[in-house]
């Protein structure tokens, strides 16, 4: 039997480092990622404030996170990690240490280790991270009328500093 490596091919891992899902197939497991931890998940601006509303371990929250990227499937390719997440991070890195240990490739390439669009993350996560980075710069007067906002709407920070 030929194998590859006797052929002198090298074998090579691709994985997808944020994409956990694609747009049109979902995973039937429900110990799948994108259900374990669906607060793991990349949102996408025009969902942020609908998601922002539901319970992130409601069925409810993935499902309607998954029927918009099929419906939005040319502006990504599925549902993504977020990278400000370490918790997610440190599952990808187990992922490819696992793979790796299972099977004894000559290298691993990282596939899809971004953002699918300048409209995300406005995960919660996300969104806090941009508060807890922008507010102490500014003055008390700015604080308190862009949490005046935040109070009504979550992409407050975002909306008032977008290069941030």
């Amino acid at each position: 039997m030929f194998t590859a490596r006797s052929r002198g091919f090298r074998v090579v891992a691709a994985v997808d480092v944020t994409r956990v899902a694609s747009a049109n197939e979902w995973p039937a497991s429900r110990d799948n990622v994108i259900y374990v931890h669906p607060e793991w998940l990349m949102v996408p601006r025009a969902l942020s404030l609908e998601l922002a509303r539901i319970d992130v371990h409601s069925p409810d929250y993935a499902g309607r996170l998954a029927r918009w990227a099929r419906v939005n499937a040319e502006k990504m390719e599925g549902l993504y990690l977020s990278p400000l997440h370490t918790d997610a991070a440190a599952f990808v890195a187990g992922a490819v240490r696992r793979l790796i240990q299972r099977i004894p490739f000559d290298g691993v390439q990282f596939d899809t280790a971004r953002y699918p669009s300048d409209d995300f993350d406005y995960s919660r996560l996300s969104l806090d991270e941009l508060r807890r980075e922008v507010r102490p710069a500014l003055s008390s007067e700015e604080r308190r009328r862009v949490d005046g906002i935040e109070a009504f709407d979550p992409l407050a920070y975002a909306n008032e500093f977008p290069q941030a």
